[in-house]
């Protein structure tokens, strides 16, 4: 008999799911780089909550979004 794991927040709605997990990937993304560490384990996080395949991608995706830096603008402080 083989046992099965239990699903990752399994009583939460897909967005919901994808919301907790992006979070996630913003903490992993703080220092603007995700290493393959953080990649895979957050691939393996989506895969355990269910999510769909379009989910993890854009939960996958917000790894990749680079945080611009503006130059100051003069006068304005």
């Amino acid at each position: 008999m083989e046992t099965q794991e239990p699903q990752l927040l399994k009583d939460y709605s897909e967005n919901e799911k994808a919301a907790y997990l992006g979070a996630i990937a913003s903490v992993a993304s703080a220092d603007r780089v995700a290493s393959p560490e953080e990649i895979q384990f957050l691939t393996l996080l989506s895969q355990s909550a269910g999510l769909t395949e379009a989910a993890q991608q854009e939960v996958l995706g917000q790894l990749r979004i680079p945080l611009i830096s503006a130059p100051p603008v003069p006068g304005c402080t």
